[in-house]
């Protein structure tokens, strides 16, 4: 940069600036009323009043006067100097050390590429430099003003960029160094009392709110706006008048005004247009709006409310309607209820279904799972049913549909309830079980006529070898076995899992849930069931230390978990003040990612046990997780039926023991397992380079591309997952068959456009529901996010695919792309993408002008000649045929009625031909939409030629 130098002695003389004229004091007009006098001052320029008042030509400080012409010219000089910045960024001296970091840069990068990042990077540094220049120019004179506030104020209300909404304007650059400046250990305390007073504040909001929000930051804590600001309130009310709800938020968020406000007027509009992030801004330091958000998003989730009266009410604009279902709202409401620590009473509604939602949650195990066994149901409905009183005859309903009555009958003794209310069917089935049976305390098993032993693995160790431990006492002779055991050997092998009170029995506020109940620890010898539960409150900080210092984190054991990074966490709540732990990962091993590694080898280390048996097509195994690892690895599945139990009841029942036990102990042998095979077939394979590895399911180990310049056609962009093919050879769009969750409703629609039969899960369903409709109806599951994982570990390998980050056409491409589908132009628009039927029923302009005739007819009553028309529609054998006039409906197994509320009778005098959907009844023609649908879908044709 030839004429721009930045050494220091650009600031040893003041007569190098050079500046604007004067600022001009504005005219005032007559002040009328308090909100004429609000709206004038919010208008006037605090540069014009000061100098009116204090004459700011003869402001001295130090003895060296600041006249007006000085500042102006400085704060020009200043200006300038950003000016030049910009003018500079490709300058001469910029590119002398292109050549020097050229090197630097990875050299697979093309040269564009290097140029482009050497640039952005000398761009970068010279920046720092210019702002870190003004910023030590600004401290100078912050330090000689008698007054650096409204030196301040002058500064950035005479900025030539004091409009731009930029943050890296001068005006925000000096708001920045004011700040730093004033919260500086030499200048923190030295005006405060002084200085900042009411009339002070009022400037300093008028000036940081003027023409956007970017100051407000820096000012509300230089000028410590939101402290005893209550001056400043009928001002922001002026202001806000004319701002959206989002700056609304932020406004009134800064300034700590939330008391003043109420939370249907900022945070209802914004929950509607699905700003959460500014919610959780706007709310963190208001705790009585946080409580009054759970009330109304609790009031919303009650089924007697409606949304739309609140949007009208609030006359809120751009509403995003598919976020707004009660399901999406109560995960909202339980998200505010755990981050704020909120009182769950607040939230009736949501609270009840929550509990009605865990009773359904058993009762689909029990009967329709079928995975679970009686005694822990019997416990966990129990644990619910405690939870409220009212909840008892629901549950007796949900048995009713059932129509258990062996199972009814004993609920109603156990829970002293009547039958008077029940059907009459029910009644009298009921008067007759009790006739004929006594009831008796029922101990039957879901799992009948297949004995335990011969379908699940079973525990190879005695009972007198698993140790349960619930004394301080037992606590600690535990870990100086443990200690001694370590010292013997190299390294001890030892399997670790932990147990805990399942969620499906808490209400929305699972804080409690967080402790573990039962730890377990497995040695070849011995199993040991460290009874957390019933140590809680016999454990102190330093038996905290203790189990860190001498099992956790000794590195000389080495523990075997499946799955483990959840259990850390849980084990850290579990202990006082556990800040012990960061090392306790660097010393597990997660089996998981052990075997997914080995799989990834493609050497035949669990194949005898995973060939399915010739000519069968049934799966060998529907086991998930660590079952499905013991089955490949010992030959039986675990018996998982235990696993959602109420562990925290005491004591453990038989069955409880052995599960836990079992849980820990194959680990130990699963490794053993797989160290013989590695062995047996002289695989180089270390297992201690696998502590502390995460397994993380379903992620891709290929890096992430940049991505490329889009083309002319301007072709979606596609992420690294993209460089993966699912099939070799290309297939057509009928070959596919998808189902997308309800976040993907945008790329559902999108694939239907294409014609690829696709099912969009209704708003209402929970995600699980895709993974039931993808294994019966044999489709592809297409989700995103969290709920990806989970659907992933419920279908098999490579059902569930993962939607790219963008939009509806650029995740559509990733599918087509993996897929190797080529698109056919006459697949465009051959599927509804309403209801995805493939089939639609033609009908001509004739025909269609009828039908709109009696559906005007029907709808407004206007009067409407039919008689009057040159088409005789009651000789039409084709239209009789295919509609029903009575109930204007096609003739065919759905009869859809057809839509014809979207139809206008200028379009039925263009179009000859309609299309009418067999499933749904929506009408289509071939408007411009047709005509440019190669254009349209432009990039599914590209991705037909690079396949």
């Amino acid at each position: 940069m030839e004429n721009f130098n930045f050494s220091e002695e650009e600031y040893d003389s003041e007569d190098e600036f050079y500046f604007f004229d004067p600022v001009v004091p504005q005219s005032t007009k007559p002040i009328e009323n308090e909100e004429n006098k609000i709206e004038s001052r919010l208008k006037f320029s605090i540069t014009s009043r000061q100098t009116d008042q204090y004459d700011f030509n003869k402001i001295k400080a130090n003895g060296c006067e600041l006249n007006k012409q000085y500042l102006n010219e400085y704060l020009q000089g200043l200006f300038e100097m950003t000016l030049k910045l910009k003018k500079n960024r490709k300058s001469d001296e910029a590119s002398k050390s292109i050549n020097q970091e050229l090197n630097q840069v990875d050299k697979s990068n093309s040269k564009e590429a290097k140029l482009n990042t050497v640039d952005n990077r000398q761009f970068k540094k010279l920046q720092e430099a210019v702002f870190k220049k003004i910023e030590t120019s600004l401290f100078k004179e912050f330090n000689k003003s008698s007054n650096p506030f409204y030196l301040t104020i002058f500064f950035i209300e005479n900025s030539n960029d004091y409009k731009a909404n930029k943050i890296n304007s001068l005006a925000c650059l000096i708001a920045k160094a004011f700040d730093k400046w004033i919260s500086s250990n030499a200048n923190s305390d030295l005006f405060l009392d002084s200085k900042i007073t009411d009339e002070l504040k009022i400037d300093a909001f008028i000036v940081a709110t003027k023409h956007n929000l970017l100051l407000l930051e820096w000012f509300t804590r230089a000028y410590q706006l939101n402290k005893n600001n209550e001056a400043l309130l009928p001002y922001v009310k002026f202001r806000i008048k004319n701002l959206d709800f989002k700056d609304k938020a932020i406004l009134i968020g800064s300034l700590a005004l939330h008391d003043h406000f109420k939370c249907e007027e900022i945070v209802l509009p914004l929950l509607f247009q699905d700003k959460l992030n500014i919610i959780d801004k706007y709310l963190i330091n208001s705790p009585c709006q946080q409580k009054k958000f759970v009330q109304i998003l609790d009031s919303m989730c009650d089924t007697n409310s409606t949304i739309s009266s609140l949007i009208y009410e609030y006359g809120i604009k751009n509403v995003k309607l598919d976020k707004l279902n009660r399901k999406n709202l109560s995960k909202l409401a339980i998200r505010m209820v755990k981050m704020y620590s909120i009182d769950p009473t607040l939230c009736p509604n949501i609270t009840n279904q929550k509990y009605f939602k865990n009773l359904r949650y058993l009762i689909f195990r029990r009967y329709i799972e079928k995975s679970i066994t009686y005694d822990p149901w019997q416990e966990l409905v129990m644990e619910c049913l405690n939870q409220a009183e009212y909840l008892a005859e629901s549950f007796i309903d949900m048995l009713q549909e059932h129509s258990d009555i062996k199972e009814i009958c004993f609920w109603l003794d156990k829970l002293k309830l009547n039958y008077d209310s029940f059907p009459t069917h029910i009644q009298t089935q009921i008067e007759e079980y009790r006739k004929s049976n006594a009831i008796k305390d029922i101990e039957y098993e879901l799992i009948e006529n297949d004995p335990i032993s011969q379908k699940f693995y079973q525990l190879k160790l005695r009972e007198n070898e698993i140790k349960l431990i619930n004394t301080k006492h037992e606590f600690h002779a535990f870990l100086d076995e443990m200690e001694l055991l370590s010292e013997n050997e190299e390294n001890l092998f030892v399997g670790v899992d932990a147990e805990w009170k399942p969620t499906c029995v808490m209400g929305i506020n699972i804080e409690q849930a967080k402790r573990v109940a039962l730890f377990q620890v497995a040695t070849k010898q011995s199993i040991y069931l460290i009874d957390l539960a019933e140590l809680a409150d016999k454990l102190d900080e330093n038996d905290s230390h203790i189990i860190a210092q001498k099992f956790l984190n000794n590195k000389k054991i080495i523990k075997l978990g499946y799955g483990f990074t959840h259990d850390i966490k849980m084990l850290s709540h579990s202990f006082i003040n556990m800040h012990d732990l960061e090392n306790f990962r660097s010393t597990v091993i997660d089996l998981a990612y052990i075997a997914e590694q080995l799989k990834k080898m493609n050497i035949p280390l669990f194949s005898k046990l995973e060939i399915q048996e010739e000519g069968s097509d049934e799966v060998v195994s529907n086991e998930k997780g660590l079952s499905e690892l013991v089955r490949v690895c010992l030959g039986k599945p675990l018996n998982k039926s235990e696993q959602i139990s109420n562990w925290e009841k005491r004591p453990l029942r038989k069955s409880q023991i052995q599960y836990a036990a079992l849980d820990a102990f194959c680990l130990v042998e699963i490794y053993e397992f797989l160290n013989d095979r590695i062995k047996e077939y002289k695989i180089e394979f270390d297992f201690l380079k696998c502590l502390g590895k995460k397994y993380k399911h379903g992620t891709s180990e290929v890096k992430n591309e940049k991505k490329t310049q889009q083309e002319a056609t301007k072709q979606p962009i596609l992420s690294s997952e993209s460089n993966y093919l699912i099939n070799e050879k290309p297939i057509s769009v009928k070959d596919l068959h998808f189902i997308c969750d309800n976040m993907l409703g945008g790329l559902g629609r999108e694939l239907r456009r294409l014609g690829v039969d696709t099912l969009i899960l209704e708003n209402e369903l929970d995600h699980s529901e895709v993974a039931k409709i993808a294994r019966r109806e044999n489709r592809y599951a297409i989700s995103s996010g969290l709920p990806f994982s989970m659907l992933r570990s419920q279908l098999p390998e490579g059902k569930c695919i993962h939607a790219i980050n963008g939009n509806a056409k650029q995740q559509a491409a990733h599918i087509l792309k993996i897929f190797n589908v080529v698109v056919k132009v006459e697949d465009f628009f051959s599927r509804c993408f309403h209801c995805n039927t493939g089939s639609f029923t033609s009908l001509n302009r004739n025909q269609i002008r009828i039908l709109w005739l009696i559906f005007k007819l029907k709808s407004t009553n206007e009067k409407v000649d039919l008689d009057s028309s040159d088409y005789d529609y009651q000789t039409d054998e084709d239209l009789l045929k295919k509609v029903d006039l009575e109930k204007m409906c096609l003739k065919n197994t759905y009869n859809p009625k057809i839509e014809l509320s979207g139809l206008f009778e200028s379009t039925i005098k263009i179009m000859d031909t309609y299309f009418i959907c067999d499933g749904c009844g929506q009408i289509y023609w071939e408007g411009p939409h047709w005509q440019h649908k190669e254009s349209r879908f432009a990039y599914a044709l590209h991705i037909n030629n690079q396949n």
